[in-house]
């Protein structure tokens, strides 16, 4: 998927950056899972969010053209 490997890209690039607050990038798919569900599979692979910056994007089905 394009948008996910743009999105790798940015969280490379942010991982490189001198930021001040470490940033977390969710990203999740509305028609697979809710948000909340999201974080928590992004808090088993990278531990507690608390102290991040959260960037969530949330990807939608298109609506079928009729």
């Amino acid at each position: 998927m394009a948008l996910k490997n743009r999105l790798e890209r940015v969280e490379d690039a942010a991982a490189k950056a001198d930021f001040e607050h470490k940033v977390a990038f969710i990203t999740y798919d509305l028609a697979e899972k809710p948000k909340a569900e999201a974080i928590a599979e992004w808090e088993a692979e990278n531990g507690p969010i608390a102290g991040y910056q959260i960037v969530i994007v949330t990807s939608y089905e298109p609506a079928p053209v009729v």
